[in-house]
């Protein structure tokens, strides 16, 4: 092509360019189609870039014609797969992918979008093929899509290994450590890479897995109570009882205990740890944490150390005593001491967060004594696997939960409840707190009459609908929607919630009347 063909084809694609601007795309076409070589295939693939996102369907056209005059063009070709998987026309951009790929196979751009279209269609198997002989290479994008691919396909050990890696060598790149080459991946790429990291990772070795990994990286915020709360429960998993006693002492018998192995050995863990127990129960937060980091340094792996720490810094962080001054006197309540059998072991200020814990659902304590219901309070260094009646489920699977069943700060199975004193006095709205509650909310809906659960599952079919209100965790079923509604209404009930919930159904509304109609009324 001469000068003159070149000057020609220039200004035709200035006119095109023109007409698009003046909001006259099907002139603009019909310009292209009329004047056929004269405008180049090249000149068609700088206009269809030129095209913003709402123009999408002009720019496949301008690439197509590009194609009629050069079906070999290679921008062209890959331009026009990646607007048509964009559009959803899956199919056709692979098969254009799979040309491009036999053309120019060290193309590893061309290589990723194909494996990512394939997966996108549901031939992951195929994408797996094209991507396993980069398993070792350092390609982050294409260990990702590997990744990717065996996830799709349900084999999560085997996805872990390309997804470690590539997050791995993205971040050594980000620090520009030595040794190092090429680029990190792009914002979009790499929020993909660390959710599906996320998901495979807890998948596989737990919830509580991925603060561990969170530390390996040098990302985790020490002074976050939260963290330490998940590095213990990694360490639960597998763990031997070391505690003095699987039932909740009193504190004087807890002191006693802590100052006799003390007295032998200054530096013995587990009586640093009971010491940190004390000051914890006690409200001494601050000091609890110093015995706790002590025993972390004479014993690392051992998690109780770990959890002190965790509700240490969670419980120093909240006002706790101002939250307490909201919660009513103790008073007596039928059956109360029968379905917490360490009630005798509390504090004045653990009873009061027990007594206000079970309140507004008072009405089902005697059914629940009478039928053998109870709510256990373990010490902080015992596991909900220690408890002999749980034994039996230490290797079950939680469904819809990635956490192990030992690492459970608080569980409820059949007749039985758990919930750590660690965590006795939090009364913090959302998960970290009414943890007692909690569990004793979901005893009285596995004991209570069936027109009660009837109605949580209306309530919660709404809030599926609705979509916004509540957690997915809430959600997930009748149980959970009760029991999260209930510290919820708890912690309005006593004037400790601050957060403002949108509530533009009524939805909110009706599940507080219903725990205000508990209060009185039989369900």
């Amino acid at each position: 092509m001469g000068w003159g063909d070149t000057f020609r084809s220039w200004k035709l694609s200035r006119q095109v360019r023109q007409l698009v601007n003046a909001g006259e795309p099907r002139k603009a076409l019909e310009l292209v189609s009329s004047v056929g070589e004269q405008l180049r295939a090249g000149a068609l693939v700088d206009l269809a870039r030129d095209c913003d996102e709402e123009e999408a369907g002009l720019a496949c056209e301008l690439l197509q014609q590009a194609l009629v005059r050069s079906p070999q063009h290679e921008d062209a070709t890959w331009l026009l797969a990646r607007l048509e998987a964009q559009r959803g026309r899956l199919r056709s951009s692979v098969e254009r992918l799979r040309a491009l790929r036999t053309r120019f196979p060290h193309r590893l751009d061309v290589l990723a979008e194909l494996a990512d279209q394939l997966i996108a269609m549901g031939s992951a198997s195929e994408a797996e093929t094209l991507l396993a002989p980069w398993e070792e290479s350092s390609e982050t994008r294409l260990l990702c899509l590997l990744g990717k691919a065996r996830f799709a396909q349900e084999r999560l050990q085997e996805a872990l290994p390309p997804l470690e890696r590539a997050m791995e060598l993205h971040e050594r790149m980000v620090r520009g450590a030595p040794l190092s080459y090429g680029q990190p991946l792009g914002d979009d790429a790499y929020m993909e890479l660390e959710a599906l990291h996320t998901e495979v990772l807890a998948a596989v070795h737990g919830r509580e897995s991925l603060v561990v990994d969170a530390a390996r990286r040098r990302k985790l915020d020490t002074r976050a109570g939260a963290n330490f709360l998940l590095l213990a429960a990694h360490h639960m998993v597998g763990a031997t009882c070391r505690a003095p006693s699987l039932e909740l002492l009193p504190l004087d018998a807890m002191r006693a205990l802590a100052e006799e192995r003390l007295g032998r050995d200054a530096s013995d863990d587990v009586g640093l740890v009971q010491r940190g127990v004390v000051a914890l129960r006690e409200g001494r937060f601050r000091e609890a944490l110093k015995h706790f980091e002590r025993a972390h340094e004479r014993s690392p792996e051992d998690f109780a150390p770990l959890l002190g720490k965790g509700a240490a810094l969670e419980l120093d962080q909240q006002d706790v005593l101002g939250a307490l001054k909201h919660l009513p006197d103790v008073g007596a309540l039928e059956g109360l001491e029968r379905v917490f059998p360490d009630w005798p072991a509390l504090t004045e200020r653990e009873r009061r967060v027990v007594h206000a814990s079970v309140l507004p659902l008072r009405q089902f304590l005697p059914q629940l004594a009478e039928e053998g219901y109870q709510v256990r309070i373990l010490p902080l260094d015992v596991r909900t696997a220690d408890v002999p009646e749980l034994a039996h489920l230490q290797d079950e699977p939680l469904e819809g939960d990635y956490r192990a069943f030992e690492a459970l700060g608080g569980v409820a199975v059949g007749n039985i409840a758990v919930a750590k004193v660690a965590g006795l006095l939090s009364l913090a709205p959302g998960a970290a707190g009414w943890v007692l509650a909690h569990e004793f909310a979901h005893l009285v809906l596995i004991a209570g009459p069936e027109r009660l659960r009837a109605r949580v599952q209306r309530l919660r079919r709404r809030a599926e609908r609705i979509g916004y209100v509540g957690s997915e965790y809430q959600k997930q079923n009748e149980d959970e929607f009760f029991a999260c509604a209930y510290t919820e209404y708890l912690a309005r009930r006593y004037g400790l919630d601050a957060e403002q919930h949108l509530d533009d159904r009524g939805l909110a509304a009706d599940v507080s009347a219903l725990f205000e109609e508990l209060e009185t009324d039989p369900p």
